[in-house]
């Protein structure tokens, strides 16, 4: 009998690089995702797809949840280390946050597959404790990087914002609405919403600034 991996083991590569099967298993499981739908796939289809029998897949992911959650966290994890590198370089606070935000629309927009697992994961998680604490954390994790850039544009005298929390929000939500629109029209213009995203910044945190100080 196949011994099935436990949760906590089947999710080995949040932030990290998973083994060359699990990638396999991942890739051929969003390509299900998309094309027949969360609930339709099957692990018989997911086994089909990479070319590998069920009890291969079982040993690595114990349930068709578990692989979900393993395709949220390979995406997850290029954008987190993409956050890495601009923090890696010398670039002012406000356009490392602008370069975030559109590093993370190009990212998904690379990977359509990817993406709409995405939106599949955001659906279920609806009615799955389990998944909606994951995408809790995920926000909480892309908030405080988010924080954390705010403070070092005070530190250096960039801007002052004084609810950080708030703007953190405020950009991971222009985000998210950005990478939705283009989704659907793909008609978007990335140069020109990296102009307009800078001006707003610039507006809103010359605001924070103004009021910071009366």
């Amino acid at each position: 009998m196949i011994q099935k991996q436990t949760t906590a083991e089947a999710h080995k590569f949040q932030r990290g690089l998973p083994e060359e099967r699990q990638v396999q298993i991942v890739e051929a499981a969003t390509r299900c995702f998309q094309h027949k739908g969360y609930e339709k796939t099957t692990i018989d289809d997911i086994a089909a797809e990479c070319d590998l029998s069920k009890g291969g897949i079982y040993w690595h992911y114990s349930s068709k949840k578990d692989i979900l959650i393993a395709v949220f966290e390979y995406m997850i994890s290029g954008l987190f280390k993409a956050y890495e590198v601009q923090a890696l370089q010398e670039i002012s606070p406000k356009r490392m946050l602008i370069n975030i935000i559109r590093l993370y629309i190009e990212t998904m927009l690379k990977n359509y597959e990817a993406c709409r697992s995405f939106v599949v994961l955001m659906g279920v998680a609806h009615g799955d404790e389990d998944l909606r604490n994951m995408a809790s954390e995920i926000y909480k994790q892309a908030e405080q990087q988010a924080v954390d850039i705010l403070k070092q544009g005070e530190a250096a005298g960039e801007f002052v914002v004084p609810n950080k929390k708030v703007m953190a929000q405020i950009a991971i939500a222009t985000g998210e609405g950005l990478l939705t629109r283009q989704m659907l029209t793909e008609d978007l213009d990335m140069d020109q919403i990296e102009r307009e995203l800078e001006a707003m910044l610039e507006t809103f945190l010359n605001f924070n600034s103004t009021n910071d100080c009366d």
